[in-house]
């Protein structure tokens, strides 16, 4: 705080100063803290005068609603599937297509693949791609885990098409990503499949919004 031209006066622990030797008349103080709003007051300093009671109104009360808004600076793309079929180093099935083509089981996304041979037999069915001694079962990868399959079918059950995300395939060695060698390495090529959040609600299927 301070008056006129005089330095300014501090409070003590109790919020209380004094101010002597002060001229009758009339005065004017300022008061200031933080976290408060100044005040300033016109004061007349009498003999015997009563002390003088000065309230601050807290900034708290005078601040609106602060709304931030923000967008996402990082990349959403966790598995990385953008990433690769920006690159363009394999074959990429992504959630459009999947709609568009409203698949019955997922294997029906690889007929007519480029590579892929998808073969149906005795009610299962299965897939191979060309190695390197011929057609062979290709890796497959599920939400970034290589699945122990005996065929394509198992892979039917384990995942459906209003699941899938993306798809990724992968024909040759220097196109397959180190991590979708899988355990044969990179004889037999690799299929990568990702999925997405599906909520079943009394037996019916929907999408959790973006």
């Amino acid at each position: 705080m301070r008056y006129c031209d005089r330095r300014p006066v501090k409070t003590n622990d109790s919020g209380v100063f004094v101010l002597d030797s002060v001229a009758q008349g009339t005065q004017t103080l300022e008061v200031r803290a933080l976290g408060y709003v100044p005040e300033s007051r016109v004061v007349h300093v009498t003999a015997g005068a009563p002390p003088d009671t000065i309230r601050m109104t807290s900034l708290k009360a005078m601040l609106d609603t602060i709304r931030v808004t923000a967008q996402r600076v990082y990349d959403a793309d966790v598995s990385g599937f953008q990433e690769r079929r920006l690159l363009g180093m394999g074959r990429y099935i992504g959630r459009e297509e999947v709609e568009r083509r409203n698949p019955y089981e997922f294997t029906n996304l690889l007929y007519g693949h480029p590579g892929v041979r998808v073969t149906f037999s005795q009610g299962r069915v299965s897939i191979a791609m060309r190695g390197v001694q011929g057609l062979c079962t290709p890796a497959i990868f599920l939400d970034g885990y290589e699945q122990l399959v005996d065929d394509a079918s198992d892979l039917n059950f384990m995942v459906q098409p209003e699941e899938i995300q993306g798809v990724e395939v992968y024909n040759s060695a220097p196109s397959t990503p180190a991590q979708f060698w899988g355990r044969g390495g990179t004889g037999c090529r690799s299929i990568v499949v990702w999925t997405r959040e599906v909520v079943r609600t009394h037996g019916l299927l929907r999408t959790p919004p973006p």
